[in-house]
This record gives C-alpha cells, sequence and structure tokens, in this order.
C-alpha cells in the first residue's frame, strides 16, 4: 500500500493556502485520494506534483498590458458652419 500525507499537511509543506490546493485539485493538477471523507496526498503523488511544479508546468504567462492610446483632438479649420452662442 502505497504512504499518504494528509492534505493540510501536503498544503503546510508547499506552503500556500488551503485555497490554492482546492484549485488545484479541481483544475487536476493535484490528484488526491479520498479516505472516509478527508483527502489525502499519496507521496508519489506529491513527489510528482513537485517535479511538474519544478519543471514550470504549472506556470501562467502573464501578458503585458498595452498602454493607452494617446486621444486625438482634430479641429476643424476653415468650416463654413457657424455654432450659434449662447
Amino acid at each position: 500500500m502505497p504512504s499518504i500525507k494528509a492534505l493540510d499537511k501536503f498544503t503546510q509543506e508547499m506552503g500556500v493556502s488551503p485555497g490554492t490546493v482546492w484549485r488545484w485539485r479541481k483544475q487536476g493538477i493535484l490528484e488526491t485520494v479520498n479516505l472516509h471523507g478527508r483527502p489525502y496526498v499519496t507521496n508519489e503523488q506529491a513527489s510528482r506534483f513537485v517535479a511538474r511544479a519544478a519543471a514550470g508546468e504549472f506556470a501562467k504567462v502573464k501578458p503585458v498590458p498595452t498602454p493607452p492610446r494617446k486621444r486625438v483632438e482634430r479641429v476643424v479649420i476653415g468650416s463654413d458652419c457657424s455654432i450659434p452662442r449662447t
């Protein structure tokens, strides 16, 4: 039988929040085993996860925001229409 560790202990060892581990489980990044209603991680899955994370498999590239476009004010020169002033 493979050795296992409680998910909260794995969370502490990784130094992340429980919400992060919950997202990893939901996205299928981290596989867990449910025993008597409690989630556990096998040591094999934990080491596989750490190796994949070290290889940068889960890293996301953040897009570089583009600067806002400058507004160009257009002036009509020599127009024949007149705007009444109030």
